[in-house]
């Protein structure tokens, strides 16, 4: 049978008076507070706890608390991450600093894949190293002034020129698409409609693009085979010549 561990309660436990309704007193808030740090100070071998209407004191025991502070550590970390949300999504998309996003955040992409032979580890370490090396095309539609808010709100403050602002943006993505500058571009001095519901109008007749069924090589590839391919897998997509003076 497991040693009960000795302790001392401050105030020391009382017996109600069930009778009176006798309630018995608790401390104060200043009262914990000085109990708290004089054991802290003048006794380092020892421990406090709070109670509702009481303090506990007792020995210290290094591993279990060792252990509450790492829970509090991961407890904490997992806080900071939820409140981060959206902004993994921007580090993601600008090849910014994903150190802080564990290996924990990928255990859902693990889960889905059948006998992996890697490590949640390894493919988070992995998915980052290809975040920042293959960086995305950002595809938008008239996003001038969505990239500005965009920069406003994740990033900072706004350059001071345009040419400021061109060299920043690009700097973070380095292929953009403007579906609108594509449909209006070299139309001369009438552009053609060019909002989203006349797009897909005048480009309805066209068929869409054949997407084959993909399936991940790395899924079912180690992390070292994966990394000692020199060309990185690729899905082809069979997209249609597009004309838009000839088009729209």
């Amino acid at each position: 049978m497991q040693k009960r561990e000795d302790w001392l309660n401050i105030p020391p436990p009382r017996t109600i008076d069930v009778a009176s309704g006798e309630v018995p007193p608790g401390l104060s808030g200043i009262q914990r507070r000085l109990v708290h740090q004089l054991i802290h100070i003048e006794y380092p071998t020892l421990t406090s706890r709070g109670a509702p209407t009481f303090i506990q004191i007792q020995m210290r025991n290094e591993e279990f608390e060792q252990k509450s502070s790492e829970a509090k550590l991961i407890a904490k970390k997992q806080r900071i991450r939820d409140h981060i949300g959206f902004r993994w999504v921007v580090e993601a998309l600008v090849g910014g600093n994903l150190d802080g996003l564990g290996p924990e955040a990928f255990g859902p992409l693990w889960m889905k894949l059948k006998n992996p032979k890697f490590s949640v580890q390894q493919l988070s370490e992995q998915v980052k190293s290809q975040l920042k090396k293959n960086r995305p095309v950002l595809v938008g539609h008239n996003m001038f002034c969505d990239l500005l808010f965009f920069y406003s709100c994740f990033i900072g403050p706004l350059p001071n020129t345009l040419e400021e602002f061109n060299s920043a943006i690009h700097t973070l993505f380095p292929m953009l698409a403007d579906t609108k500058y594509m449909a209006t571009h070299e139309c001369g001095l009438m552009p053609p409609q060019s909002s989203l519901e006349d797009l897909n109008v005048n480009l309805a007749h066209l068929e869409d693009p054949k997407i084959g069924k993909f399936t991940p090589p790395w899924s079912q590839m180690s992390i070292a085979d994966r990394a000692s391919r020199d060309r990185p897998a690729v899905l082809e997509v069979q997209v249609p010549q597009i004309h838009p003076r000839s088009r729209l």
